[in-house]
């Protein structure tokens, strides 16, 4: 189910494994001001719907800025994020080494200063993406075995 797109992002929902995936944006300096609001969109998204689940889809996002200007953008997505109820975050790698290299500094960053209580995880694969996040996480259900007689 499409929520919200523009010329930078597409968000696209799955309500039956409440999965929201994220075309993440190219980031362009003379686009600055744009992606700031896509991800406040993103952040009011996952808020709004209490989605547990995002799938950061950065295979082909192209990056022009200083390495600075993706670590805010990554800072401000992280912050906000860890104030909804966001359980797993799974991000595809850019199919570009450069890219990549930048995005696990920014995942650093992001660690170091932000402490988000979501898991994170990174993959190469969609379908593996996919199944982690649907992946059953919560065993608080499964009651503990009986040890008294």
């Amino acid at each position: 189910m499409l929520l919200y797109q523009n010329g930078l992002i597409k968000l696209d929902y799955d309500p039956g494994k409440d999965i929201l995936c994220v075309q993440y944006p190219d980031l362009h300096e003379f686009l600055l001001p744009e992606i700031h609001h896509s991800v406040d969109v993103i952040i009011e998204t996952v808020r709004n719907y209490d989605i547990k689940s995002l799938l950061l889809d950065g295979r082909q996002t192209i990056v022009t800025t200083p390495p600075e200007y993706g670590r805010e953008i990554a800072l401000k997505l992280a912050t906000g994020l860890a104030h909804t109820r966001l359980q797993k975050l799974a991000r595809l790698e850019s199919f570009n080494p450069e890219v990549e290299k930048r995005a696990i500094a920014n995942e650093q960053a992001v660690h170091t200063t932000v402490s988000p209580p979501f898991e994170l995880k990174n993959f190469t694969d969609e379908g593996q993406a996919r199944a982690w996040l649907s992946a059953e996480k919560n065993l608080s259900n499964v009651s503990a075995p009986n040890t008294s007689l």
